[in-house]
């Protein structure tokens, strides 16, 4: 029978696994979460994914940067300087294999993929694909948030010159 010192320390074990796991699953939630909430139009919840002090990088393949916003108030900016571009349902965003490629006690790393569909000239077609690099914080109210997305465009067809004709009924086609 094991004394009641080694069933505490195995028990202790186990609690830093769950907690450990359910960081995994808070994590990879804030990453989709951001995708969620574009796809909505839910400002407010978009900021939220983001630390107070967060910062949002866009750069090239090459590595030029296209834009980069410090602080919820530049990416509440550049949010409703975009909205109007985002007319609801003619843009998408996708997110594809969230890796947590590291975690420790109070950060960690997301890489992942996104792709981007558009309807443009009555049609559906591709607009970009590339990758995200997350660095995330748990924060004072233990909730985890991007303290750092760095998105990288990799391919781009900024003219959706491979636009999916529409379908009769003026619905793109699958």
């Amino acid at each position: 029978m094991a004394s009641n010192e080694s069933l505490q320390l195995e028990l202790a074990a186990v609690a830093r696994r769950l907690g450990r796991m359910e960081d995994r699953e808070n994590i990879v939630d804030v990453v989709y979460r951001y995708h969620h909430c574009l796809g909505a139009l839910d400002r407010a919840a978009w900021l939220d994914c983001f630390a107070p002090d967060g910062i949002f990088q866009s750069a090239r393949s090459d590595g030029t940067v296209i834009f980069s916003m410090n602080g919820r108030l530049e990416l509440a900016r550049w949010y409703d300087e975009r909205l109007p571009a985002w007319p609801r349902g003619s843009e998408g965003h996708a997110l594809v294999n969230p890796r947590i490629v590291r975690q420790d006690a109070g950060n960690a790393e997301v890489h992942s993929f996104f792709i981007t569909l558009q309807i443009k000239d009555g049609g559906l077609g591709f607009r970009s694909y590339g990758d995200y690099l997350d660095h995330l914080a748990k924060s004072d109210d233990g909730k985890w948030r991007i303290t750092h997305k760095r998105a990288v465009t990799r391919m781009t067809n900024a003219a959706a010159s491979r636009v999916v004709p529409p379908a009769p009924g003026g619905r793109p086609q699958a």
